[in-house]
């Protein structure tokens, strides 16, 4: 139980079966899994400076999520498309990377940033801002977390706020405090809005 590498042979197993039925979502659901037992797998050495090792780990996990994202891309399931490229996009923010594979990083965050806006439920557009915001502070770039936290604030006010989901409450009071975001008030600019959030971390 809890076996990375157990996870493995089975999602192989599973990848065999699912291309035999030509079942596109379960194969591409199962390329995500065989990726994410790939990380668990390697957990131990990702924390090393190995970059050639790091970088055979990072290589096997983007060639899977390739497969994945044009499998949901050619059947056209966008919002399944979007929520590989956020596990994807999150991933590679958070790894040591090779020089030659920088610029897949960016290839899929601009995917990303491209496909969010076609999201039909503003709800999840508001997390998918949200998590692009994140991946963005995890690269080290302010200036676009507060460009992406400032879409979030804008289609905020446009939504319900009584009908919103529980686990965006939090989001929604602390967008409320911000300059500029009271009933009536002024839209907030960006550098406002980094300003605040600013204030607010001190």
């Amino acid at each position: 139980a809890g076996s990375p590498r157990d996870a493995l042979h089975h999602y192989n197993t599973a990848q065999e079966l699912a291309r035999l039925t030509e079942d596109p979502v379960w194969l591409a659901s199962i390329l995500e899994g065989t990726a994410c037992a790939v990380v668990l797998q390697a957990m131990p050495a990702l924390g090393y400076d190995d970059a050639a090792f790091t970088g055979e780990v990072v290589g096997d996990v983007v060639e899977l999520y390739r497969e994945s994202l044009q499998l949901y891309r050619r059947h056209r399931f966008e919002t399944l498309e979007i929520r590989a490229l956020m596990k994807l996009t999150s991933f590679l923010a958070t790894t040591k990377l090779a020089d030659t594979q920088r610029g897949l990083r960016g290839g899929f965050l601009r995917d990303l940033i491209l496909l969010a806006p076609k999201l039909a439920d503003p709800y999840d557009q508001l997390l998918v801002y949200l998590e692009i915001a994140f991946i963005f502070r995890r690269l080290g770039s302010p200036r676009k977390v507060s460009l992406w936290l400032y879409k979030a604030v804008l289609l905020s006010r446009e939504l319900n706020t009584g009908s919103l989901p529980s686990v965006l409450c939090p989001l929604h009071d602390f967008l409320a405090k911000l300059p500029g975001l009271a009933e009536g008030g002024h839209r907030p600019t960006p550098r406002a809005l980094e300003r605040a959030i600013a204030a607010g971390d001190q």
